[in-house]
């Protein structure tokens, strides 16, 4: 992973310690690259998916939807993508395709405030379908947290991709249904599968170099990224932002696939602030993890 990304990692979240809920609130330090946005679907053969409300239980292969993020060539005029653009997505991550644009707050648990309305109508800093720049680019691949979609993290990814990366993410979804099983072993393992068919897929693009591909995962995907990175070894480094396997390494150790050999990587841990003793006993965390964590 390039020397840059450390710096980029410290000034994101040096800005989302500050609490601010508008984009415009947020100066983040963009690269020199304009950045494209696409998102997609593609379907695993390998593994079979049921539909959550479908209700005849029809068996398909597994859809995988694609976010990517990369460095691109804007055309004069071009119109970036707005907040709520990215909120579509999840919403068709979610099976809820055709819920109108005006009922997603509420769909989806976010307050239907006018100052949030307001924040859907904000300018990105990517255009969808742009114009991918000329040459070739390392690639990262992001890994949202429990039943999160691709774009949760939608900041981060436009911030690394106008510093030459290409970011490529799928949704945290179940292994049979859309829902997980509860952070259980098996949902690892397949954000796990889902991680190395973003490899898969990313291999066919031109002007992604994968010598030294990255993973970033947040909260559960910073537990899943750990487990892809001991079943692929493609994987050159991982980044964890508050990851579960800080809290649930004994869970992580039911797999098969766990080979702690396998993780000879650089390995960067972001933890969150202290957590507090209350909450700390109501979720049986061992409390030495609040001053150091290793595995």
């Amino acid at each position: 992973m390039k020397a840059l990304s450390l710096s980029i990692f410290i000034l994101i979240f040096q800005h989302i310690v500050t609490a601010q809920v508008s984009l415009s609130g947020i100066v983040l330090p963009y690269g020199n690259y304009q950045v494209g946005f696409d998102h997609y679907t593609k379907n695993d053969h390998t593994r079979s998916y049921i539909r959550k409300n479908d209700f005849t239980g029809e068996v398909l292969p597994r859809p995988v939807p694609i976010s990517i993020w990369y460095p691109a060539i804007l055309k004069r005029g071009s119109k970036p993508m707005m907040v709520v653009d990215y909120m579509r997505v999840l919403k068709e991550e979610e099976e809820w395709e055709v819920l109108p644009d005006d009922r997603i707050l509420d769909w989806f648990y976010y307050s239907n405030s006018e100052s949030n309305k307001i924040h859907l109508q904000e300018t990105t800093h990517a255009q969808r379908k742009a114009k991918p720049s000329v040459g070739k680019f390392p690639v990262v691949i992001y890994a949202p947290s429990y039943q999160a979609s691709s774009a949760e993290n939608f900041a981060l990814c436009e911030l690394l991709s106008s510093h030459g990366y290409i970011v490529i993410s799928s949704p945290g979804r179940g292994t049979v249904t859309q829902r997980l099983d509860g952070g259980s072993t098996r949902d690892m393992e397949t954000q796990a599968r889902d991680i190395q068919f973003l490899i898969a897929e990313i291999s066919g693009n031109q002007n992604a170099e994968l010598s030294d591909l990255s993973i970033i995962g947040f909260s559960f995907g910073g537990i899943s990224n750990v487990l892809a990175q001991m079943m692929d070894k493609r994987i050159r480094s991982v980044v964890c932002l508050d990851g579960s396997v800080r809290y649930q390494l004994d869970k992580l150790k039911r797999s098969p696939y766990f080979n702690i050999e396998h993780f000879d990587v650089p390995f960067l841990f972001m933890a969150q602030k202290e957590i507090p003793e209350q909450v700390m006993k109501e979720d049986n965390i061992n409390p030495s993890l609040n001053s150091s964590f290793a595995f």
